[in-house]
Formats: C-alpha cells, sequence, structure tokens
C-alpha cells in the first residue's frame, strides 16, 4: 500500500515537472544556443552587441512618438479616463512603453518562433538535439531584448521619481509571460508542422493583437471578450500597476494571468511531447 501511494505522487508530480527538469537539465546547451543566436544577428555590424540595446530603443522611440503625437493628441479626456487624462507626458510614454515592451517580446517570439522545427529539420533529424528546446531558444531570445527594454524603463521611472518596492512585482509578472509565451509557442510550432498556413497567419494575427490590447487606450475601451480573453491584457496592466502608478497588482489580474500561463506551458508541452515522434516523418 504505501508503494503504491508513492507510485501515485511520482506519477502526479511527475508530468508538473518534467518541463522544469528539461530545461534545467540543458541549461547550458540552451544558453549556448541563445549566445550563439545573439551574436548571428549583429556579425559584420559596426555597433556589435550594442544593437541589443539600441534596436528596441528605437523600435521604442518610434512608437512613442506615433502613440504620444497621434492618439494622445487627438483623444477626448472622456475616452482617455481621469487616471491616464492626468498623466504627464513623460508618464504617457511611460504607460506606453508598458504595452509595447511585452507586446514586442510576444511578436518576436512567436514570429520566430513558429517557423523554429521546420527551420531547423536538419538539426531534428540528424542529431540527439532535444525537439523541445528549438522553440524554447526564439522565446528565451526575445527576453534579451525585453530585458534591455525594463532597464531602459526603469530608468524613466528612476529619472521621473516614480521607484516604489512594488517595481520587484516584475519579476513574477514576467515569469508568467516567459510561461505563457514558451507553451505557445510549443503549440503553434507543432501546429505549423502539418498546416504552414499558420506561419503566414502570424503577421495579421499580432497586428490584431495590438488592436486589441491597451497598448495606448484605457482598458475599457475595448470589447468584453478581448480583455478577458487577452492573456497581454493581464500583463501590461500588472506591469503598469507596479512600475507607473506605485501599487501592487490586481489580484485578479495576477491570478488570471498565473492560471492563464500554467494552462498554457503544459498544453504547449503536451503538445510537442506528444508529437515530436512524428515531426522526423513531416519535416
Amino acid at each position: 500500500m504505501h508503494k503504491l501511494q508513492e507510485w501515485n505522487i511520482h506519477w502526479l508530480l511527475n508530468p508538473m515537472s518534467s518541463p522544469f527538469i528539461l530545461l534545467w537539465k540543458y541549461r547550458s546547451l540552451i544558453w549556448a544556443t541563445v549566445r550563439n543566436d545573439l551574436q548571428s544577428r549583429v556579425i559584420n555590424s559596426i555597433l556589435g552587441l550594442a544593437w541589443i540595446a539600441v534596436y528596441p530603443l528605437l523600435l521604442l522611440l518610434v512608437y512613442a512618438i506615433v502613440y504620444f503625437n497621434v492618439y494622445h493628441r487627438i483623444a477626448r479626456p472622456e475616452v482617455l479616463g481621469i487616471q491616464m487624462a492626468s498623466l504627464s507626458s513623460v508618464e504617457y510614454i511611460v504607460f506606453i512603453f508598458c504595452g509595447l515592451i511585452p507586446f514586442l517580446s510576444f511578436t518576436e517570439s512567436i514570429t520566430a518562433g513558429v517557423t523554429s522545427l521546420t527551420n531547423n529539420a536538419h538539426l531534428i533529424k540528424n542529431t540527439l538535439f532535444p525537439v523541445e528546446l528549438v522553440p524554447v531558444k526564439t522565446v528565451l531570445v526575445a527576453q534579451f531584448t525585453q530585458g534591455v527594454c525594463m532597464s531602459l524603463l526603469l530608468l524613466a521611472i528612476i529619472a521621473i521619481g516614480s521607484i516604489s518596492p512594488y517595481v520587484l512585482w516584475i519579476l513574477p509578472v514576467w515569469l508568467c509571460q516567459v510561461l505563457f509565451l514558451l507553451g505557445l509557442v510549443w503549440f503553434l510550432s507543432c501546429i505549423n508542422i502539418v498546416l504552414r498556413d499558420c506561419q503566414h497567419l502570424m503577421s495579421i494575427l499580432l497586428l490584431c493583437l495590438m488592436l486589441i490590447s491597451p497598448i495606448a487606450i484605457p482598458m475599457d475601451e475595448l470589447p468584453a471578450i478581448c480583455r478577458i480573453l487577452n492573456p497581454l491584457n493581464y500583463i501590461i496592466l500588472c506591469l503598469r500597476d507596479c512600475v507607473l502608478f506605485a501599487q501592487p497588482p490586481k489580484l485578479e489580474n495576477l491570478i488570471t494571468l498565473g492560471l492563464m500561463s500554467g494552462i498554457m506551458f503544459y498544453v504547449g508541452y503536451w503538445m510537442i511531447t506528444q508529437t515530436k515522434i512524428l515531426l522526423s516523418d513531416n519535416l
């Protein structure tokens, strides 16, 4: 009876811990592939690795200029809401950055991740490289860009004097975002093996994601279904609470984000472990 109970506990815990065990076991290999990818991006460039910081900064500046000079100037105060209408120019740019930073991470992770298995068919067929790790690299590479953006964001709030201890909530929110993206990229990369149309739809779907996310508009202005089902909304709201408004993220947003991230992570991992046996025949 005791052995049966031990077996049942092991059976329950193993599916939950197996993806984390895999990531920890191959952590050195993952880091090596991420480092090689980052270096290959800046090879033969004058600025070198500095592009990792320069590119997101320029991109954020372009978005900030567009949003600030177009939306914030033409939107009515009743549309912006009391909280947004009272923001200064610098605070409004920080407000935008809190939405753009996770969106850019989503865009980079999904765009590269959806084709990660099909583009690395030779690696999967000819080596013992774990299939699950191929999409992981794309997500982690995108986190370097987000890390640079987050550093710029923290410098901005320090400059305007709105830094608070609640900014530490960035870490659990960011972890939930990474888990969600890992699961989503695992899922989409498997779907793309059978339906190659998936990779062509991503640019349109990501544009739709930007339009239904509260990057420069109040959450209340979005349709109810977009507010509830879009995981990016909860990430943005949590970041704004702890970074800009100096308060802990709302509990309901944290719980919803954690549940969505956990479900997506395990669904994606289950998907890739169940289909990896068939990958070599379809790639």
